[in-house]
């Protein structure tokens, strides 16, 4: 099996991020054409943007210039982008993570692979003691509020683009957007979910800094390794992220 490491940026622009996915997508591939699918480094890049909204592939080149403009005067980035899913939010207090995963390494399909990540979030969340669950919709939930979001591209088996785990971001962002186009269904932190539980005044806040090793744990879990920092685990490709960026 491949090796899996993790870099965490604290905070990068949506436009840096997408450059450096499609970059480690190309690099990865290029490494299986090398030495098969099981051989070289994957990656779980982890990181926070600064307020953006984006879209997903349906939207590529149809956006109303209007609905950019308006999301754009709030004073966020509007992105296009090639991944699954509709209009969603990135912003600090979220934890983004976007895993580039061979995924015939660790024997999955791509509806497997989804549901995997969907298991790593809700252990997460057990983790705070939050109850969270799957639904008919992408994503992981608080009953009718969406916790985490999903949306990945899989291009020649190489995963990209994947999920946002809000931790104290402002919701208020999504009061200007139909989150992932479902109409009735809300957003929620775990934060949130916790001055629910324990109320407002002395109430844990939950920053990006607490939900990252709980990511890493469950998700070496859930995929069958122990995830060290890529500097540990191959130098070279910790360059050719910062040399991208």
């Amino acid at each position: 099996m491949s090796r899996l490491a993790y870099k965490y940026i604290p905070l990068v622009s949506y436009t840096k991020a997408l450059r450096l996915q499609e970059a480690l997508v190309t690099r990865r591939i290029e490494r299986i054409k090398a030495g098969g699918a099981e051989m070289g480094t994957d990656l779980l890049l982890l990181l926070q943007h600064p307020p953006t909204y984006t879209t997903g592939r349906r939207f590529l080149g149809k956006t109303d210039p209007e609905e950019k403009r308006r999301l754009e005067s709030l004073g966020a980035e509007f992105i296009e982008t090639p991944r699954g899913g509709l209009t969603t939010f990135h912003g600090p207090g979220q934890l983004v993570g976007y895993p580039i995963l061979s995924l015939p390494s660790y024997k999955l399909g791509v509806r497997a692979y989804v549901e995997k990540v969907e298991q790593v979030l809700i252990d997460v969340c057990s983790d705070f003691k939050i109850k969270a669950s799957t639904s008919p919709d992408t994503g992981v939930w608080v009953k009718e509020d969406k916790v985490a979001a999903m949306g990945i591209q899989v291009r020649r088996h190489v995963t990209s683009h994947g999920f946002a785990l809000n931790c104290n971001v402002d919701l208020g962002w999504y009061n200007h957007i139909v989150p992932c186009g479902l109409v009735g269904k809300g957003v929620t932190s775990l934060t949130k979910e916790i001055m629910k539980r324990d109320g407002d005044e002395g109430a844990q806040v939950i920053q990006v800094d607490q939900a990252l090793p709980k990511v890493l744990s469950r998700f070496g879990q859930h995929f069958g390794q122990k995830i060290l920092a890529v500097s540990d685990v191959d130098p070279s490709l910790d360059a050719f992220t910062e040399e991208v960026l």
